[in-house]
């Protein structure tokens, strides 16, 4: 029953931007769908390592297809932080795709459902929660959306950063160190839903 609702949300979800896909090689999207083996990750959590991976792996036609529908229909300007974006996808090409990790998951998982109850924002005790993988990654890093539950929503808020002075959520997303990612979407006591993403790499 869960294996036939997965399948109907990922319909959903790619029938909602056939468009943007269609002009996807196939090849490309199945090299995004890292999560595919996962049973822990929701649909709306795969659908943000998704999409993340499809801008790691070729920005320019992400920024072509994804961010220009996106634009288009949020109706909103392209401001410096909307262009810089749209600069930085061009750049990016051929990055490894983020493969879940079941122990990021669990810290953006804790995190998402802590700061949900307290109403809270931010990323206090960053070093004592990612302690535990430091033997694995020798570099972590950690993303904060708050206010939707929507996979397109969250990904695109945090790649155009608005207002973030270095763009550093963008950064995690792109970063070509990054080779692992959890994903945990919680409900929050202030802003309704919070998203966390926990990175890792070498």
């Amino acid at each position: 029953m869960k294996h036939i609702f997965y399948v109907i949300i990922l319909f959903v979800f790619f029938k909602s931007h056939s468009q943007d896909l269609s002009l996807w090689p196939q090849s490309d999207i199945q090299l995004a769908k890292t999560y595919e083996n996962v049973n822990y990750l929701n649909e709306t959590e795969k659908q943000i390592v998704l999409l993340c991976n499809l801008a790691r792996i070729n920005g320019k036609l992400f920024s072509e297809t994804i961010l220009k529908s996106y634009i288009e229909e949020q109706n909103i300007s392209k401001n410096s932080y909307v262009l810089s974006l749209i600069s930085d996808l061009e750049k990016t090409k051929n990055l490894r795709p983020l493969v879940p990790d079941r122990q990021l998951f669990d810290i953006a998982h804790d995190h998402s459902v802590n700061m949900g109850l307290k109403g809270k924002t931010g990323h206090p005790d960053f070093e004592k929660r990612y302690k535990k993988v430091m033997k694995r990654y020798n570099i972590v890093g950690e993303n904060c959306d708050y206010g939707s539950s929507e996979a397109i929503e969250i990904v695109m808020r945090l790649l155009i950063d608005d207002g973030i002075k270095d763009v550093g959520h963008r950064k995690n997303i792109l970063n070509s160190r990054f080779k692992a990612v959890g994903v945990s979407i919680a409900e929050h006591k202030k802003y309704i839903y919070n998203c966390v993403m926990s990175f890792g790499g070498n």
